[in-house]
């Protein structure tokens, strides 16, 4: 474990949050009252609070340096997103994503990694890991032994890998998401953003 000082108190993290909701209310209440857009802005906030239809779903990797809302540049209700480590597909995650599909009617999954992932950095280095965050590295593992012949950067090399795997796996995933891909109702693609740019490259 880390004996390094953290950068934040955790009542400054409380702050820091409290304080931007506060922001947040201000600017909706002052979307609200623009003379040009208010009506229209009113309109979409009352949409959102009857339900949800996002066109795409995004799984991707919690690593907070790749907002997809920001990335994508969204509104609210665009994208359902499921965040997780490395974008690692366990059964919770799994749920989340069967329940936009059959629920929610999105027509298309992203699996969006990134590059210089934590993640999959710490399973190329067989980094030593404690508690759940093995249960992590585990599902990363394959892609890393499918990659290790690659010439070049071990690690890119590695995120490609775990991307295409996450995508055949969704592929495949029974028993909701393999029906509506064999029946052409959802496409499941992978992509990987760059963290200089914020460039989305599409790899399938």
């Amino acid at each position: 474990m880390s004996n390094e000082k953290p950068l934040y108190t955790m009542e400054k993290a409380m702050e820091f949050l409290k304080k931007g909701n506060q922001r947040r209310l201000a600017n909706i209440e002052k979307s609200k009252q623009n003379p040009e857009t208010g009506d229209k802005y009113k309109e979409f906030r009352q949409r959102l609070t009857e339900g949800q239809n996002p066109f795409a779903i995004l799984v991707c990797c919690s690593d907070s340096r790749f907002p997809p809302e920001i990335i994508f540049q969204n509104r609210e209700g665009d994208l359902f997103v499921v965040r997780t480590a490395g974008h690692v597909v366990g059964s919770d995650a799994a749920g989340s994503i069967e329940y936009a599909v059959a629920h929610l009617k999105s027509p298309l999954i992203v699996v969006m990694g990134h590059d210089k992932c934590g993640a999959v950095t710490a399973a190329v280095n067989k980094a030593e890991v404690h508690g759940h965050i093995f249960n992590v590295m585990e599902r990363i593992y394959p892609a890393v032994e499918m990659s290790k012949n690659v010439i070049g950067d071990s690690i890119a090399a590695a995120v490609d890998q775990h991307i295409t795997n996450t995508v055949e796996y969704l592929k495949n995933m029974e028993p909701i998401c393999k029906k509506y891909y064999q029946e052409g109702k959802i496409n499941i693609v992978g992509a990987r953003c760059l963290i200089d740019t914020y460039q989305v490259q599409w790899l399938i």
